[in-house]
């Protein structure tokens, strides 16, 4: 667990460990074709053919920021002073999924986010050589931890890609898949300065590239259910030195569950301030993707507030 004096402790898992099957890392391939990772995912819905994921809005914001480098507003600008952001063509963003010791680019079909919670929630649909590769999910938890309470965090650190100078579409990703495990801080209701909305703070250290992952209530043994997903923490981190606090913050997800029968779960989200993102080379949105308006915030507010169904 956590040794005495430690602040978090680690456990580096290994290529076959099932908790890769539920995870996804997202890639971005600038306009150079020089791929460039971005964070990490999970699953929580998984269809075969496609699946549903979780992860940071501020990878989406941080791709947004890749694909078209020269904004034209200043980065302090205040976002009511702000045009409403364009809907992000996703084509050149992909999901590398490892399954039985091969890797898969996957193609992203539509992703929404929410700037405030940094929820992000996207569809991923299976490669063509492989068209029911998603079977494996994370079934979420509805129940929070308190303060003191022994919490995960799982993502990907020390994340590079490298591509083949010879063959352009070809590459080397290296990657660690994480477990780091360390104490509830503070467990914050409604906000917090960076979140607006329900969040936890804890002790654990965090690489930037698990943003997006997994976080969940720990014991040895027991079913990992994420509560939260990984976002942010402050710079510099003590990446290695257990011995002092990350103080990182998991947003809380704002789901309503219901499970379907013992295979599948029905997820439906709350999000506001809505950035929007597609691929742009499918002639059509995943059918399983839909928006109901709930409020009357506009766009123009970044006020839009939308109920995901999955």
């Amino acid at each position: 667990m956590i040794p005495e004096g430690l602040q978090w402790n680690q456990a580096e898992l290994e290529l076959g460990d099932p908790l890769n099957l539920g995870l996804l890392s997202l890639l971005v391939i600038d306009d150079s074709m020089v791929p460039r990772p971005i964070g990490t995912a999970f699953l929580v819905t998984a269809n075969g053919h496609f699946a549903t994921a979780v992860t940071a809005a501020h990878c989406f914001e941080g791709i947004r920021q890749i694909l078209h480098p020269n904004a034209k507003h200043h980065p302090s600008a205040l976002s009511e002073f702000l045009p409403p952001p364009k809907e992000l063509d996703l084509k050149q963003v992909k999901a590398v999924y490892i399954k039985d010791g091969a890797a898969y680019l996957c193609p992203i079909e539509i992703g929404i986010w929410d700037n405030a919670t940094d929820l992000a929630v996207f569809t991923v649909s299976a490669p063509s050589n492989e068209p029911k590769i998603f079977r494996d999910f994370f079934w979420l938890d509805d129940q929070l931890p308190n303060a003191g309470e022994v919490v995960a965090m799982i993502g990907f650190g020390e994340m590079t890609v490298t591509n083949d100078p010879e063959i352009p579409d070809r590459g080397t990703m290296q990657r660690q898949l994480l477990l780091r495990v360390g104490r509830v801080e503070e467990v914050f209701p409604e906000r917090h300065y960076m979140l607006k909305g329900p969040c936890v703070q804890t002790s654990i250290g965090i690489f930037s590239g698990m943003s997006g992952g997994v976080v969940a209530k720990w014991a040895p043994g027991s079913t990992i259910k994420p509560f939260a997903f990984i976002s942010h923490a402050p710079d510099p981190q003590p990446s290695y030195d257990r011995s002092l606090s990350g103080s990182s913050m998991g947003s809380i997800l704002k789901a309503k569950i219901t499970a379907l029968g013992e295979k599948k779960q029905a997820l439906e989200f709350m999000v506001s301030n809505v950035g929007v993102g597609k691929d742009g080379s499918k002639s059509e949105l995943v059918s399983s993707f839909e928006f109901f308006p709930f409020d009357n915030g506009t766009r123009e507010q970044y006020a839009e507030h939308h109920s995901a169904v999955f």
